[in-house]
């Protein structure tokens, strides 16, 4: 997997890709650690790239934005790009409600408050 971080004035965009095994989401939790020290005030998961998230993975990316929303609010955690596969997991388990769905990182960054007319890569 691959983790890489864009920092925005006003959010984080987390590139994730790969498969996301419990090796993985401890990474992932220690990359959103050091997120979570700079304040960004809005966290982007962009799941374009990830072929399987393990239920660890899953949980480190539920427990930080339970702890990122309770800090700056709801709407504070966006995620897009999600496979079908981990969407519908999401979605029977009733955790997709946690996160902000949208389609697109311009999508994204506009409700961060922080469109600059990046391009989408897809």
């Amino acid at each position: 997997m691959g983790i890489v971080v864009e920092r925005h004035p006003r959010c984080a965009v987390l590139r994730l890709s790969g498969v996301l095994d419990v090796r993985e989401a401890r990474h992932l939790r220690d990359v959103l650690k050091k997120v979570e020290a700079e304040d960004m005030v809005t966290v982007v998961f962009d799941m374009g790239g990830v072929k399987f998230a393990s239920s660890s993975a899953i949980g480190v990316m539920v427990a930080f934005s339970n702890e990122h929303q309770h800090r700056y609010g709801n709407g504070s955690v966006i995620i897009y790009g999600l496979d079908k596969n981990i969407r519908r997991s999401l979605e029977v388990l009733g955790l997709l409600d946690i996160f902000v769905e949208v389609s697109s990182l311009s999508e994204a960054l506009k409700l961060a408050g922080d469109f600059g007319g990046e391009r989408d890569g897809a």
